[in-house]
């Protein structure tokens, strides 16, 4: 399993975010990196998106309570309290 980095993060959510071949490209990626610390990821991605691409990323409830910035830091802290997380978390309250 491999760490995620910023620039890595950011640019899957714009492929997420891009053409529905982007989109599909993206989901592969996600597939085929397996990322460490993969629950967290997802969560960070479909906070990162919004709308009809939250809805198409996200198998369940898109209007998780998860989703809610301050659950979310504190989902991070608990289960991970990787800096690099709560760094990609601002970035997306902040865009």
């Amino acid at each position: 399993m491999i760490k995620i980095t910023i620039d890595d993060f950011f640019s899957i959510v714009s492929l997420l975010n891009g053409s529905n071949e982007d989109y599909q490209i993206a989901v592969s990626n996600l597939e085929n990196l397996k990322f460490k610390d993969e629950k967290i990821i997802n969560l960070l991605f479909t906070k990162a998106l919004f709308l009809d691409k939250r809805t198409r990323f996200v198998k369940s409830n898109k209007n998780d309570p998860m989703l809610i910035g301050r659950n979310l830091f504190n989902h991070i802290k608990a289960n991970g309290n990787n800096k690099l997380y709560k760094q990609i978390l601002y970035r997306i309250m902040n865009t």
